[in-house]
């Protein structure tokens, strides 16, 4: 196939057959049989799905800013992953690490990337913005994510228990209907430490007890933060999380940069006038 033409193909949204798809991928740089094959079950998985289903394009943006521009020496971890997600037969797992080992940038790409035969719906908790710190941002989110697949609309002015009740429906119809597709559906929650809602006094459930106790047949649970603090008191204590799987999660050298630019940071509020802003940043600290 000449290089010209690959622009011809790229105008569809994918090619007409597998020849083309082989052709293509030869095309733009694909120099052995493993990646061609790999890139084949890519474009087999994206045609067998329904139509319509792929993450809202306001959140896909959202995970866009989290995820980095190239995953670097993380093979392995998405390997493992991806073979539990579409492979294995426990409903949870839990990935540990220490702050700044790069969890939210494996876990972004894992949601921008799925594995194939996966429907891949997540939510990233993020504690320094309170509308995406807590259960209620969890459910509003997640279910944005469920109608896209279900199909459904999401009623307006939802009170919060009319909003629990319709995220437990829809990840429920939602699971049934990637079981009927032959995909398995996975939920991804990054930063469960960081919940807001879990603290004392917030009068929110936390995220970790609007997980489902009892996972519908073919979803698969990933979990992933701090080892500290511990699963919150709201859980029940039958419940799957409080007795998962821990997957420690090595530290990515490459995560180091963003420390370094924390502690940059902060040299520099050290360093200015201490009545900047009123003080506030040098008394923070």
């Amino acid at each position: 196939l000449a290089f010209a033409r690959v622009g011809d193909l790229l105008r569809s949204e994918l090619p007409v057959d597998e020849k083309q798809a082989r052709a293509l991928l030869k095309a733009l740089g694909a120099e052995d049989g493993k990646e061609v094959d790999r890139g084949i079950r890519l474009y087999k998985d994206a045609r067998d799905s329904p139509p319509g289903w792929k993450l809202p394009p306001g959140y896909a943006d959202q995970v866009r800013d989290i995820a980095p521009l190239h995953l670097l020496d993380r093979q392995g971890e998405l390997d493992e992953l991806h073979a539990w997600c579409t492979a294995g037969h426990e409903a949870y797992t839990w990935w540990q690490a220490e702050s700044r080992a790069g969890k939210s940038a494996l876990m972004a790409w894992l949601v921008l990337n799925p594995p194939p035969g996966t429907w891949v719906i997540s939510f990233f908790v993020t504690a320094t913005r309170n509308i995406q710190a807590d259960s209620t941002a969890y459910t509003a989110s997640l279910l944005d994510q469920l109608a896209a697949i279900a199909g459904d609309t999401v009623p307006p002015q939802l009170t919060p228990r009319q909003g629990d009740q319709l995220r437990r429906q829809m990840l429920e119809k939602a699971a049934a209907r990637a079981a009927k597709a032959g995909r398995r559906l996975v939920l991804v929650i990054d930063g469960l430490d960081e919940d807001c809602g879990s603290l004392p006094g917030s009068g929110l459930d936390s995220i970790a007890a609007c997980l489902p106790m009892r996972p519908p047949p073919g979803l698969r649970v990933i979990v992933s933060g701090r080892p500290d603090p511990p699963v919150p008191a709201d859980v029940d204590p039958d419940h799957p999380l409080r007795r998962c799987r821990i997957r420690p999660l090595n530290v990515s050298p490459y995560a180091t940069h963003v420390t370094e630019l924390a502690q940059r940071e902060i040299d520099e509020v050290l360093a200015t006038d201490k009545d900047r802003h009123g003080g506030l940043a040098y008394h923070v600290l």
